[in-house]
């Protein structure tokens, strides 16, 4: 009795040789190293109001209280509403997570988790157009590792985040022919952000373009076969047949419908925009016609000379590191000409450098073309056997040998993949090393505020931001209004160009609150410098001087009362040459010698008054020791003074402390050469701005300085 061979079982591949086990590798790999980046530039207080404050205060103002109220564009714009810069109809579903954890790491690791979780759609569609998964786990492997990509993802949180895994969904299940499931992902870009309807329209024209080039090409030969004297005729009588076929295809209507839809949904957030949540401001133009559906964008012709070979390296860059492979498909460059086109004819900067919220714009189209361009390209070089059969005559069969299954790198039937494999490695490597994940890599963008390892303090700056009361009104520098966005009466300082008109506080009516930073107290109004310096009005109520953004400073209006300390601030020694003082009125950054002295800063002849002072400093408690080496002496055509003459003053002074005169220098003690004018310096609290300034008193005498040094004395 013979026994009868069963059907052949090929063997599955394990889990760790499937793309798909691979794919959640790489997700999960980079959910996590980018949030970890993410959380490190928060606890070093790189992020600002623009972006991450805003968010934060709209979601918390949510959509009862505003909707969606936030205090930067109102304070630039006067807009009340967030709908009145950006008809971000998103909001409203986030709105209850924030409400559930009002927190920036509840925006943050959002923001990882969609800019992640965008490569699964991704990958199906390479591995759709392509047939193989392979080939679809290196597109979404090569969106994830892309410099713009996680440059983005580090800069704030930004609402186009969350367009790369709509679009991508969106146009995966357009490529499925599965129109209602692809139509809800593009409803959710459409109310993402206004770029979300282009995104739609382009997915739209995409599938919609081959079959009108059938329908030409079929034109064509149909015009071709005719006689020369009714080829217009033909012509014509064709384009009615196939039109009316074309427009009976269900993809084709899909399509165009979707194109249809995306136009109506673009308008209608502009409209919404401008009329729906209070009248636009002068600033932004009213909603009236095609023309100025695109006011916000500011795209002129003149704006490409500006930056443009910048612009011509950004794009050289982020489609090399793309490895150039949407150019082995044409028709993705019409999602990619569009995108290039807003970046080369706008003038704002963060649209064509790395490091800004653009980078999930432009990683969208390019990584369509990633997965259209990888069509056709092998896996694995041609076996050398089949090679040599190819060229070899043929002889005598002889019996098979024995088949000898090997599986070698990541599954594949051979254990040496194709060269441009080994050159996607190359690119993937570049793209990190260009990436803010190295340290050593300083971009333009804000993604790329990033240090490693972190600065200490966060919970110092948050401690001190916690005792601003609820519902009192403050004023925060752009890195702490982040601990404070939470109120609808917290307001924020900026760097924008042209102030601040609706900002509601001036000299005489000043916020109850200031909380600032050491490194951003330039941003602080003229006005509101001047009362800080004015114990009467503002006391100091807390501070910290272990803060990544130097001292964390908490003022109180009308507070009398000590000031809690968090941390120390360490003594360090200051030296200060002319070029780093601030010249006052009556000074002159000048170098000389006068009675043999070297001096770099003199006041002005006959004019005089402040010379120069120090740029504010924060002094720890401890003592210290300021020397300034100073001369003075009579130019020609004035006649000297006597010896006992005061002829130079030092006042000392800091923010929420009395000035203090520290030296007053008669002529007989600076003319006779290099003079120290020297005071020592007791600080029982820390003094913050802290400033030396020197003033000429006599009007014939000029009055020069050397340095200044200031110096912790044990």
């Amino acid at each position: 009795m013979s026994a009868t061979p069963g059907p052949t079982v090929t063997p599955r591949a394990g889990i760790l040789r499937s793309p798909v086990t691979w794919l959640g590798v790489v997700v999960a790999v980079y959910f996590a190293a980018s949030l970890a980046l993410s959380l490190l530039r928060l606890s070093e207080l790189h992020t600002s109001t623009w972006d991450l404050g805003i968010f934060q205060q709209a979601l918390w103002s949510g959509p009862l209280r505003g909707p969606f109220y936030e205090a930067a564009d109102f304070e630039t714009a006067g807009v009340t509403s967030f709908f009145q810069v950006h008809p971000a109809f998103l909001l409203y579903a986030l709105a209850p997570l924030y409400a559930a954890f009002p927190y920036a790491v509840t925006l943050l690791t959002l923001q990882s988790f969609v800019v992640a979780v965008a490569a699964v759609p991704l990958f199906f569609i390479g591995a759709q157009v392509t047939g193989s998964r392979w080939k679809g786990f290196a597109s979404a492997g090569l969106y994830l590792v892309w410099t713009p990509t996680l440059a983005a993802n580090l800069f704030d949180f930004h609402l186009e985040a969350f367009l790369p895994v709509e679009v991508f969904a969106c146009f995966l299940f357009w490529l499925r022919k599965q129109y209602l499931v692809g139509a809800a992902f593009a409803v959710l870009a459409s109310i993402t952000i206004e770029a979300g309807p282009v995104y739609v329209f382009l997915v739209g024209l995409f599938f919609a373009l081959p079959p009108i080039r059938e329908g030409v090409r079929q034109a064509r030969i149909a015009i071709a076969s005719a006689g020369s004297q009714s080829r217009s005729r033909a012509f014509f009588r064709y384009l009615g047949q196939s039109s009316a076929k074309w427009l009976r295809r269900s993809d084709v209507q899909a399509s165009l419908g979707l194109m249809v839809a995306a136009v109506l949904a673009y308008y209608g957030l502009r409209y919404a925009e401008a009329h729906a949540f209070g009248t636009a401001p002068s600033v932004f133009t009213a909603f009236s016609g095609t023309a100025q559906s695109l006011f916000q964008l500011r795209l002129t012709l003149s704006n490409l000379s500006v930056g443009f070979y910048n612009k011509v390296a950004y794009w050289g860059i982020i489609l090399g590191l793309a490895a150039f492979l949407p150019f082995r498909a044409p028709r993705t460059f019409l999602l990619i000409a569009p995108w290039m086109g807003f970046s080369f004819l706008n003038v704002h900067a963060g649209n064509w450098e790395l490091g800004f919220q653009s980078g999930f714009l432009y990683a969208i189209p390019v990584m369509i073309g990633v997965a259209y361009g990888l069509v056709g390209l092998e896996l694995r070089p041609p076996p050398r056997a089949m090679e040599a059969a190819a060229s070899s005559p043929p002889e005598s069969p002889s019996p098979p040998a024995p088949s000898r299954s090997r599986t070698g790198w990541l599954g594949l039937d051979s254990s040496k993949p194709a060269p441009w494999m080994y050159g996607l490695f190359v690119i993937a490597g570049v793209s990190l090393a260009l990436s803010p994940i190295n340290p050593y890599m300083f971009g333009t963008g804000s993604g790329y505020l990033l240090t490693i390892p972190d600065s200490p303090g966060y919970p110092n700056a948050q401690f001190v931001a916690d005792m601003v009361p609820a519902g009192a009104t403050v004023l925060a520098t752009p890195d702490l209004f982040s601990f404070v966005a939470d109120d609808v009466s917290a307001y924020t300082l900026t760097g924008i160009v042209g102030g601040l008109p609706y900002l509601p506080f001036n000299a005489s009516h000043l916020p109850a609150y200031v909380l600032i930073t050491e490194k951003d107290r330039s941003m602080l109004p003229s006005w509101l410098s001047t009362d800080l310096y004015q114990p009467s009005r503002y006391g100091l109520l807390a501070w910290t001087g272990l803060s990544p953004r130097g001292v964390a400073m908490l003022f109180m209006f009308g507070y009398a009362g000590p000031a809690e300390a968090v941390a120390p601030i360490v003594p360090s020694y200051e030296s200060f040459s002319g070029s780093q003082l601030v010249l006052d009125p009556s000074g002159t950054l000048s170098t000389g010698v006068a009675s043999g002295c070297v001096y770099t800063i003199a006041s002005t002849p006959k004019s005089p008054g402040g010379i120069w002072n120090t740029a504010g400093q924060s002094l720890g408690t401890g003592n210290y020791s300021v020397e300034a080496v100073v001369s003075a002496w009579t130019p020609p055509g004035s006649s000297a003074p006597s010896a006992k003459t005061v002829v130079m003053t030092l006042t000392s002074e800091a923010w929420a402390q009395a000035q203090e005169t520290v030296g007053s220098y008669t002529y007989g003690e600076l003319s006779s050469g290099c003079y120290v004018a020297y005071f020592n310096l007791s600080v029982p609290v820390p003094l913050l701005n802290w400033v030396v300034h020197g003033f000429s008193k006599e009007p014939g005498v000029v009055v020069g300085l050397s340095y200044l040094a200031v110096a912790p004395r044990s």
